[in-house]
């Protein structure tokens, strides 16, 4: 212990770091991954006022501006007080042939979205007409004509989008979004539409409704 106390300053860091390194790297490893969850927790958790999906676009940056601030406010809340938390970089393809299916990245993302709609984390979807077409033959999403008031369904019926439940019925589920280049470019430039997933709470809903109407007015 003297010989070490005595040691320069230099030579005591190295010998700590050559016999002691381990001990400092590994828990603080474990440091860094223990925040990181809880950042993750913390950021799943935070009150916000609604969750959306965007589908086979990868420009955010329109949307988050659009609907993730500028609504909000519209709804009379202070900016960043009740966020719209939006998810993007999504791919669903318009037909999955075996080459797709052996890629894992496509495979994930879609059972991502999936798992998603199951646990009630997507209140409303903006995507290409396939992808929307494609869950709503599980009937994931709503009926409109159940929610929307007849004056408002008449005013906009040339946009009404109508998808096949798991009856064989084709029904009104979403519509088409016309101004797309302000929501961003989605993929082969369709024209997106947004529908309202059928999973949330009357709460998140009725939010959900309010927002299709604010969109529908602005594009």
């Amino acid at each position: 212990m003297k010989k070490f106390i005595e040691k320069p300053i230099v030579k005591k860091i190295i010998y700590f770091w050559d016999y002691y390194k381990w001990f400092v790297i590994i828990p603080g490893i474990c440091i860094l991954i223990a925040l990181a969850f809880l950042n993750d927790y913390i950021s799943e958790n935070k009150p916000r006022l609604l969750d959306v999906v965007l589908v086979n676009t990868s420009d955010i940056s329109v949307p988050f501006v659009e609907i993730g601030q500028n609504y909000p406010v519209y709804r009379g809340y202070a900016e960043g007080e009740l966020p719209v938390k939006i998810t993007a970089n999504i791919t669903y393809p318009r037909v999955m042939n075996e080459e797709m299916a052996r890629d894992t990245a496509l495979v994930s993302n879609i059972q991502k979205l999936q798992a998603m709609f199951l646990s009630g984390k997507i209140n409303v979807m903006i995507a290409t007409d396939y992808a929307i077409r494609d869950f709503a033959l599980d009937d994931d999403f709503i009926i409109l004509t159940d929610y929307l008031e007849p004056e408002f369904i008449e005013r906009h019926k040339e946009r009404l989008f109508y998808a096949q439940g798991k009856d064989g019925l084709e029904k009104p589920v979403g519509f088409y979004l016309e101004d797309n280049e302000k929501l961003g470019t989605f993929d082969e430039d369709e024209v997106p539409v947004i529908a309202i997933c059928n999973f949330s709470d009357e709460v998140k809903t009725a939010e959900s409704i309010e927002l299709l109407k604010w969109l529908m007015l602005q594009y």
